[in-house]
């Protein structure tokens, strides 16, 4: 069986922009965009202005644009149950942050103000689970028992990863690089592998590729999460969106940490920077991640750089990406029909290791 070659190793790119995103898939992603927001409610009710709020954010749109891309490869570019798969994805998505929010008292989102902010949490559920409800219509309307399935396993999975992010906050020495993967994969990488793997039972192909582009999907989201780690440490707030350094702010150990204390230092570092972070976990538990001050973060962050630690955990994701790309690899040549969608799906893959926010 011959199979298609790549190069796994990821060139220095830049996250492709939304232009260049709409230049690949033009229609389907205005179709994909029209779609979502068609569920906003045709009456000037106060669900309709948070739902509109709630969908006019923004975003990178990785998620619809890994199915579409797929989907474009495997030759089913305008099938309107693929369009529909891949909005699933991202209403799916838009709906957990909006939960996230609430959960994570977050002030902000993608540089503006938080709907729990701009209305108030009780507003944010209810349109989190407005749009839930909205993906489960959309999966029964595509009709196809294994795809609502495996949507249905993202949202069980995201309960999942969201609870054991709970039993890890404030626990350095739970948090193991196992116990963060298993957490990233419910909150993450599921959907990204949901999303790959149902276009391509839409598709038609065989169980095997289907499961390789799953594969590909969920090594995608978990170096998508290992690189948001490595830029709340590297990056400033106005480039984020969100305030810098927060994940610690908030009691969670992020992979840069997890890789230094699991083998980057010696006893005695892994000994200091395992004091500084457990004392800002004190004042957070004890006074609010806003008692955290500046200069606490700034001294693990030093000691990260220092160790190496920043610059290992984009090795981590790289390594991620490359096993991705290796599953795209995998196809049968036979299934490949459209090559540039191919080729793109291998630009976006290497996009998510060079963003920058």
């Amino acid at each position: 069986m011959q199979h298609v070659s790549v190069t796994t190793t990821a060139p220095d790119a830049q996250t492709p922009s939304q232009a260049e995103l709409e230049g690949i898939l033009p229609q389907s992603l205005a179709s994909v965009r029209d779609s979502i927001l068609a569920l906003i409610p045709p009456k000037s009710t106060d669900l309709a202005q948070a739902a509109s709020y709630a969908l006019s954010g923004g975003g990178k749109l990785v998620r619809p644009s890994m199915g579409l891309l797929i989907g474009a490869m495997l030759g089913r570019s305008s099938d309107a149950r693929v369009i529909e798969a891949a909005a699933v994805a991202e209403i799916i998505h838009v709906a957990t942050l909006l939960h996230d929010d609430v959960i994570d008292e977050a002030a902000t989102r993608r540089g503006r103000p938080a709907l729990r902010i701009v209305r108030d949490n009780r507003s944010a559920i209810l349109t989190g689970d407005y749009l839930l409800a909205q993906a489960s219509l959309k999966l029964a309307k595509i009709g196809v028992v294994p795809v609502i399935a495996i949507f249905s396993q993202v949202l069980a999975d995201l309960c999942d990863g969201e609870m054991l992010q709970d039993a890890l906050q404030y626990d350095l020495k739970a948090t193991t690089w196992a116990a963060y993967t298993q957490k990233t994969y419910g909150k993450t990488a599921s959907l990204f592998g949901a999303v790959c793997e149902s276009v391509a039972i839409l598709c038609e192909v065989p169980a095997a590729a289907c499961q390789s582009l799953r594969r590909f999907g969920e090594q995608i989201g978990l170096a998508f999460q290992v690189i948001d780690d490595w830029l709340d440490v590297t990056q400033d707030a106005q480039t984020l969106g969100k305030p810098a350094q927060d994940d610690l702010r908030h009691g969670l150990v992020t992979a840069p940490v997890i890789l230094a204390l699991e083998g980057l230092l010696t006893s005695d570092a892994a000994n200091v920077l395992q004091q500084k972070i457990e004392a800002v976990f004190k004042t957070s538990g004890r006074l609010g991640p806003d008692a955290v001050t500046a200069e606490q973060l700034l001294e693990i962050q030093t000691l990260l750089e220092a160790c190496g630690a920043i610059e290992a955990t984009q090795v981590k994701a790289k390594a991620q990406i490359a096993i991705a790309k290796e599953s795209l690899a995998s196809l049968p040549a036979g299934l490949i029909q459209s090559q540039a969608a191919f080729n793109q799906l291998l630009a976006l893959a290497d996009s998510v290791v060079a963003r920058k926010a």
